[in-house]
């Protein structure tokens, strides 16, 4: 299988602080102190060498920033806030593939849009001068929430990039080094260290008076029609329903030895069973070895093949860090007969499309049927699960349109100049067998839940027909 280790982050944290403070980003001038660290005032941007041609590329620029109190972060003038703006979007444009997608089905014109919120951010913070880092990552998140993560596009948080770091510590290929390269830079550290410091502040001056509340673990989500008779932590239920073998997977982050152990023995129990109901629903992603060897080898005896179709960009970045990104890009149009919906305008603006086989081999003696729940929470990788599921048929997929996200490979980085602020995208846009964008319009199960029932209901419901 192709380079699909997916390890994609939860949609739950992707905004972090915006969440709270949303459009505050977009105060009047005067608003904040900066600890009497002014930059030097600039009122207009001023026309400097487009990042990727400078020497620095691609990695940031060695200019210390000045640094306010820990509510604020570095302080970054005009200029430089609007050259690290301008950056994102041209690096986006060279090499984020989603944007004919974005146009096409979310009805976004990206020229307008970029360049009504650079005027927003000229209007307020021109005569001020300056911004801090605090309101710099709200106004990044604002900007970047409007595409929906669509392509994982959001800053990248602070504990799924130490994440990252673990995965890539060991990995010697030109891309794991040059991934890490980035994600170790000591612009990109300076910058995480002190949004801690930022975040910390935040909770102590919100954190109300006379709470009481106590902290409990959290219990995964299971229905009352469901008979729990294990848990492996994160939220891993393993029961029955009404009888019929059923395992939750309300995420694929994070899954320890212990977890794999512990789903790997309940599957194993179920050989003989004619059902089995595996329930992704609120699954928000993770790390796609979770179901590949977690989850599926013990629920077929078959090797399963799923052809994938994606699209790309050979922007500057993208080819940087993966010197073999083009590799396999298809020479001719063979691909079109396997995948007769995705048009010639739904590939608009790419350079091009490559065709990829991922294999997941079996080896159970299960040979009932397998039914999947889904909803719109899943993301990512759970998404992937669905689309593997309805592709091979390895499982009818019950429930409501997920969110998508699931046809690509490991998302890319960048890591802006001035600020050392590091954005999450992916460099691949895979296409639904009816020609969608998967990253816009998700996966649609075999079934719906019915009006009134949820998915385990109809789920059920079919079973005992």
């Amino acid at each position: 299988m192709k380079r699909m280790i997916s390890v994609v982050l939860t949609c739950t944290s992707i905004l972090l602080l915006s969440a709270c403070q949303n459009m505050r980003a977009l105060l009047p001038a005067g608003s904040t102190s900066v600890s009497g660290q002014e930059p030097e005032t600039s009122f207009a941007p001023v026309v400097q060498v487009p990042f990727e041609e400078t020497e620095s590329f691609p990695f940031p620029f060695d200019e210390e920033l000045p640094i306010g109190d820990k509510s604020e972060g570095f302080l970054m003038s005009v200029d430089q806030m609007l050259y690290d703006y301008d950056t994102m979007w041209q690096i986006l444009e060279d090499n984020f593939p989603f944007w004919t997608a974005v146009e096409q089905e979310m009805g976004i014109e990206l020229q307008t849009y970029r360049e009504g919120f650079r005027n927003t951010l000229v209007n307020i913070y021109a005569r001020q001068g300056y911004i801090t880092q605090a309101l710099f990552h709200d106004a990044i998140s604002e900007c970047l929430s409007k595409f929906n993560s669509v392509g994982h596009l959001y800053i990248l948080p602070q504990n799924f990039r130490d994440t990252l770091k673990y995965y890539f510590a060991d990995d010697s290929s030109t891309f794991g080094k040059h991934y890490l390269a980035l994600l170790n830079h000591e612009k990109s550290e300076q910058y995480y260290e002190l949004f801690q410091g930022i975040r910390n502040s935040y909770s102590t001056q919100n954190q109300q008076a006379g709470d009481t509340s106590q902290a409990t673990d959290a219990q995964p989500s299971v229905e009352n029609v469901v008979t729990v008779t294990g848990e492996a932590a994160p939220e891993v239920v393993m029961g029955y329903a009404e009888d019929i073998p059923y395992l939750k997977c309300g995420t694929f982050m994070d899954w320890t030895e212990e977890t794999y152990t512990a789903v790997e023995n309940f599957l194993l129990a179920q050989k003989d069973a004619d059902q089995m109901i595996i329930d992704i629903r609120g699954n928000g992603g993770g790390n796609s070895n979770t179901w590949v060897k977690g989850i599926v080898p013990y629920l077929t005896n078959e090797t399963l093949k799923w052809n994938i179709l994606y699209g790309g960009k050979s922007g500057a970045l993208n080819l940087w860090l993966n010197p073999d990104y083009m590799a396999q890009a298809v020479k001719d149009d063979s691909w079109k007969e396997r995948f007769p919906n995705v048009s010639e305008e739904k590939l608009e603006g790419l350079d091009f499309v490559m065709e990829t086989d991922a294999l997941v081999e079996g080896e159970s003696e299960f040979d009932g049927q397998v039914w999947l729940l889904v909803d719109e929470s899943d993301y990512s990788t759970s998404d992937q699960f669905a689309v593997f599921s309805k592709d091979t048929e390895f499982a009818t997929v019950v429930g409501k349109r997920t969110s998508g996200n699931g046809i690509g490979e490991q998302p890319y980085t960048m890591v802006l100049p001035y600020s050392g602020m590091t954005i999450y995208y992916e460099s691949y846009v895979g296409f639904n067998e009816d020609g969608t964008c998967n990253g816009i319009t998700g996966t649609t199960p075999d079934y719906w839940a019915k009006k009134g029932q949820t998915a385990l209901d109809t789920c059920l419901e079919m079973i005992r027909k």
